[in-house]
């Protein structure tokens, strides 16, 4: 690489050459080095972090210290995307741009480096320390660096994410959380026409189960209780089923719900019967919990507001933030204390298809908005953390 590309179009263009779906773990890396070269000559310090639960690319982390190294910015991306340019080639056609990836996440990436770009070409020195954390496996749950994430956000005072606008142009201020159970029914497995012998059906049990979940969900409150497959038996007529699972995906806006949610869960397990009519044995149910990301509750924040206003501004049309019932990265990084925000890359549509799509205008757009909001963090007065969370404290 000779020179930072200094256009969004031009840096996107070297993006989408590059080939990062979920499971090319090579060109993933190839990404993360990609991504950390350009951090390297903005002046970031970088670390890899290798990935100790399941084989992926490693995590990049670039920080840029500033004079205060407890008022940290945090932007958090991805370099993994869901389909290939071997089958999703990259185009422009006018000011829209077609490609693997090119709205999730590699659009919030350029979005990431222009908005560092112009904020450090204007500014020799800045308070707020700068980092940035790019996942190499966000499209699969980020597994292995959860953890990980939760730490950083507790150090963290603003948390921005660069995943891709909604497609009217709003943020997303808030973010469902989700909850992944596994479900396994164990009944007694017995020929369908012999009476007198022993038996439980577990498909049985595992249906009037599902239809009491289903009674959890509200639109209306964006609460979601999902079925996502479930399966039993060893295929044939004739046979009860002996044994059946379900995968269930349960979704909330709060950390009430969840608790709330789990808490009915529990019961209905506890409350659905299936015995066998000769000797009373019960079935058994047990779960393990696959996945659990917490919910990005929505708070106020002046600051919000302000690139609310910016956006609008430069773009000549209002924007305000609004709430995505899909869980990102950034979930893991919200705690009672930071303030996070997502949807911060350029106005897309048609994520993990082949006709995802951006408005290149936007990668401009949005990446100035985000620069002067950072520079006004960095003219502002900063609270430490133990005086915001005193104040939290008194006005709750």
């Amino acid at each position: 690489m000779n020179k930072v590309p200094t256009l969004g179009v031009e840096l996107l263009t070297e993006m989408l050459q590059i080939d990062s779906q979920i499971k090319n773990i090579e060109g993933i890396n190839k990404m993360q080095n990609y991504c950390a070269q350009l951090l390297k000559e903005l002046g970031f310090e970088i670390q890899f972090i290798k990935n100790t639960q399941i084989n992926t690319a490693p995590l990049l982390v670039a920080k840029k210290w500033g004079s205060d190294k407890e008022n940290v910015i945090t932007f958090v991306g991805h370099s993994d995307v869901v389909t290939s340019t071997q089958n999703v080639p990259f185009k422009i056609e006018d000011h829209i741009a077609y490609g693997a990836g090119v709205a999730d996440d590699k659009g919030g990436l350029v979005v990431l480096f222009r908005t560092l770009q112009k904020f450090l070409s204007k500014t020799s020195t800045h308070s707020m320390t700068l980092q940035v954390v790019i996942s190499p496996n966000e499209e699969t749950g980020s597994i292995g660096f959860q953890n990980l994430f939760a730490d950083i956000g507790k150090e963290s005072r603003y948390v921005l994410g660069m995943e891709p606008a909604l497609q009217c142009g709003s943020l997303i201020n808030s973010r469902s959380g989700n909850r992944w159970y596994q479900l396994n029914i164990k009944g007694i497995e017995a020929h369908a026409g012999r009476f007198g012998h022993p038996f439980i059906n577990a498909a049985h049990k595992l249906g009037n189960i599902i239809a009491k979940l289903d009674e959890l969900s509200d639109e209306s409150l964006m609460r979601r209780v999902n079925i996502g497959s479930f399966r039993g038996g060893n295929g044939s007529f004739n046979t009860i089923c002996g044994v059946a699972e379900a995968k269930i995906d349960m979704r909330f806006k709060t950390f009430e719900c969840r608790d709330m949610l789990h808490y009915r869960f529990e019961n209905i397990l506890k409350e659905t019967y299936a015995n066998c009519p000769y000797s009373q044995r019960e079935s058994e149910a047990y779960y393990s919990v696959e996945d659990d990301c917490p919910p990005l509750s929505f708070k106020e924040d002046e600051n919000f507001d302000y690139l609310y206003e910016v956006i609008s501004r430069i773009e000549g049309q209002p924007v305000a933030g609004k709430h995505a019932g899909g869980a990102a990265d950034i979930n893991y990084f919200s705690t009672r204390e930071n303030f996070c925000i997502d949807g911060l890359g350029p106005i897309g549509g048609g994520m993990h298809t082949r006709g995802e799509f951006i408005d290149t205008l936007t990668l401009e757009t949005r990446s100035t908005a985000i620069a002067e909001f950072l520079n006004r963090q960095n003219l502002s007065k900063w609270f430490p953390r133990s005086e915001l969370c005193q104040t939290n404290v008194l006005t709750n």
